[in-house]
């Protein structure tokens, strides 16, 4: 796969999702947490963090974007990094889910979080072909 079509996904997938955080904070929220938390100011505090998270999310999904001009070493890089990050992301998906009572991930994310940590993984290691330009070589 393409470094191209690799930021083309991952920019769609985090745009997208953050643009559903943002707008849907309040269902978000109250789906998110156990109903003992559920109290106004609980709902509240979770749609603004929820906000937050979504704007963080709409803004590397466009920064993913403008990523997919890159080429060679540097465009490998950027994935590599974009692995890594988003391997602490699903690291922090994953005790939420599996460890901490009261938060409830959805599976969904999850399972598109872990696609997109190989993907990037997979495409930053991925060979880019021969060439004499030593920006798109091994």
């Amino acid at each position: 796969m393409t470094p191209k079509l690799t930021f083309t996904i991952i920019a769609a997938w985090t745009t997208l999702q953050g643009i559903a955080l943002f707008v849907l904070a309040p269902t978000v929220t109250i789906q998110a947490f156990d109903m003992s938390l559920m109290t106004p100011e609980g709902i509240e505090v979770g749609t603004i963090m929820h906000q937050a998270l979504g704007s963080m999310c709409a803004g590397m999904g466009i920064i993913f974007f403008f990523c997919r001009n890159l080429d060679g070493r540097a465009a490998r890089n950027i994935l590599l990094g974009t692995g890594i990050g988003l391997l602490v992301i699903l690291a922090s998906i994953s005790n939420h889910m599996f460890l901490v009572d009261g938060v409830h991930p959805p599976p969904p994310a999850f399972v598109m979080q872990v696609v997109l940590v190989v993907l990037a993984f997979v495409t930053s290691i991925a060979p880019l072909g021969n060439s004499d330009d030593p920006q798109l070589s091994d």
